[in-house]
């Protein structure tokens, strides 16, 4: 009866690690941390998730362990007896008959580690790993204590294989992209983070990989002013302009040469209502960006430059399309409209 009961224990602390693992990974980090202020459980859980390397070495080696002993035990009490009982009741060979017991421990054990310690109470973390966490976090720290050679140990271990295979341990643990969508969407069931909010958090993830022609209004979109062009002719057009900033070319469209504002020739007529001038006395440099840099590139280039467009060209030096800073903060926080939009 005693065999029975020592595997059981060893079932049951496997389920313990199983369900505890599952738990800290599901858990609701934001909402622990803001309990973790009245909560004395919620701060040990919070310590043990900050702590991670500790809590998955105390994960890692309890498993090993667990398994092999449970491993070693059941050889020790069941294939002897066992293999017996087949040798005389059926007449198998010995040898035999002490494989043959071997086979059916080894699978009858795994079975039981795997539904009972493994399977099960992961699936009952995974649906309530707040609870379950809360449960566990007294017996973990017992575990820690007694985890603590073991750490100690393995981490002296993992130093000197480190310096003998020359691998560089990283300094902290940098969180994937994947895990902070994770704590977005969290913070967004909890109330914390509103779908606005997390939108724009989710654009921001994305913002970095995003190239300038995935956003430049196209060539064929664009309004085009010729240097030769009469400024009244531009003046009777100023209606039809979808930006307020135009660009100037000359002879032909891949040749700009400056950009044309309206706020420039509104201030020049307020100070000359006969407006004497033509469209190069109020001609504004133009940026150019290659359609194959990366949003924060031309938005660094327009901040610093203190400029809102940009004029995109091709490998071949072709003018493909424009982006603005708008077009830039649109990716995001949404589409941006004003009285003019349509």
């Amino acid at each position: 009866m005693l065999k029975y009961i020592v595997l059981i224990i060893m079932v049951i602390m496997k389920a313990i690690l199983s369900a505890s693992d599952t738990a800290f990974t599901y858990i609701n980090k934001i909402k622990v941390s803001q309990e973790s202020k009245k909560n004395k459980k919620a701060l040990k859980i919070k310590n043990m998730i900050e702590q991670n390397q500790r809590f998955y070495g105390i994960i890692e080696v309890g498993i090993t362990m667990i398994e092999l002993l449970a491993s070693a035990y059941a050889a020790e009490a069941f294939v002897t007896p066992f293999s017996k009982y087949l040798v005389t009741s059926i007449g198998l060979d010995e040898k035999i008959a002490i494989v043959l017991a071997i086979c059916l421990v080894t699978i009858v054990l795994s079975y039981f580690l795997l539904i009972f310690g493994s399977v099960l109470p992961k699936r009952i973390a995974k649906n309530n790993p707040e609870k379950t966490a809360y449960s566990l976090i007294n017996i973990l720290n017992i575990l820690a204590i007694l985890n603590y050679p073991f750490e100690k140990l393995i981490t002296f271990s993992t130093k000197i294989l480190c310096k003998i295979f020359r691998i560089k341990p990283r300094d902290k643990e940098v969180l994937s992209e994947k895990e902070i969508k994770m704590m977005i969407i969290e913070g967004k069931d909890q109330g914390i983070v509103d779908k606005i909010e997390k939108d724009i958090l989710f654009n921001a993830l994305k913002f970095n990989d995003i190239k300038v022609k995935k956003v430049m209004k196209q060539k064929e979109e664009i309004d085009f002013i010729n240097i030769e062009e009469d400024i009244f002719d531009v003046l009777k057009n100023i209606k039809k302009y979808k930006y307020t900033r135009v660009p100037i070319f000359e002879k032909n469209k891949d040749n700009i040469i400056g950009i044309f504002n309206v706020k420039d020739i509104a201030i020049k007529l307020a100070d000359d209502t006969k407006l004497n001038i033509k469209i190069k006395d109020i001609l504004r440099p133009a940026m150019f960006v290659s359609e194959e840099q990366k949003l924060p590139y031309a938005f660094k280039e327009m901040q610093k430059n203190k400029q809102a467009m940009m004029i995109v060209k091709d490998k071949d030096d072709n003018v493909v399309g424009l982006i603005t800073m708008e077009d830039i903060i649109e990716r995001l926080v949404g589409n941006i409209f004003d009285e003019y939009d349509n």
